[in-house]
């Protein structure tokens, strides 16, 4: 998603990263190795190993609890509407980024909406 070399060392400074994709982990590692960014990461949860998928918050909860982080200091940022109703459903605050795929799914149940991933870190360092 544009932006995301430049958000990365941003957030990493104040906040502990984590990710919840729906990928299976060998996937995750080629976008990471290629990419560049696997370090700014405490947690990598994938889909392997999880039993329900988006919606379910499962994921979210899984890297959540290897993070140690409380589901009520965690902020999700979300493409995908089921993504965003799967961080809800965890408890965490959501800010949907919608890409050009997902711009017409609902999103009407998130707490920010923004534009783009430069918009969603301003929100975040806002909170």
């Amino acid at each position: 998603m544009p932006g995301l070399l430049e958000v990365l060392p941003m957030l990493k400074r104040s906040y502990v990263l984590g990710v919840a994709t729906s990928a299976p982990m060998y996937l995750a590692e080629i976008v990471m190795r290629k990419l560049s960014i696997g370090s700014f990461f405490g947690v990598i949860q994938t889909s392997d190993g999880i039993a329900k998928g988006k919606p379910d918050p499962e994921i979210y909860q899984t890297a959540m609890g290897k993070l140690g982080i409380d589901p009520s200091e965690t902020v999700v940022l979300e493409d995908s509407s089921n993504g965003a109703l799967a961080g809800k459903r965890a408890g965490a605050f959501v800010v949907a980024v919608p890409s050009q795929y997902t711009r017409e799914q609902d999103f009407s149940f998130v707490d920010e909406r923004a534009e783009n991933l430069l918009d969603a870190a301003r929100r975040i360092r806002a909170l």
